[in-house]
């Protein structure tokens, strides 16, 4: 009785993550390149904040008012400005690195 019990087939395990090529290197991959997303929405951001400021700028040079708001919002759009240059230029950084990988 014993000898008609089929044997159990021999199944090879295959490794997918090895087998599609994903290892340690694609996991930096992606994780720079969520950094990227997040630069890239802080850009945004930036770049919709700069808008505004600019608007009010517009708006009180209009109107002729040089009150210390006018100024604020001066020194306001030159740091907005200084800040999403530091964000492309991360950018270009994030991009360059996963160039290297």
């Amino acid at each position: 009785m014993l000898s008609r019990i089929p044997r159990p087939t021999v199944v090879y395990e295959i490794d997918i993550f090895t087998s599609l090529g994903y290892n340690k290197n694609m996991a930096d991959i992606d994780e720079v390149k969520e950094i990227l997303n997040t630069l890239r929405v802080a850009m945004s951001i930036g770049f919709g904040i700069f808008v505004l400021i600019i608007g009010k700028l517009t708006s009180l040079y209009q109107n002729g008012d040089f009150s210390e708001v006018f100024w604020m919002t001066v020194v306001a759009s030159v740091l907005d400005m200084l800040a999403i240059l530091f964000i492309v230029k991360k950018i270009a950084a994030k991009t360059k690195e996963i160039k290297d990988l």
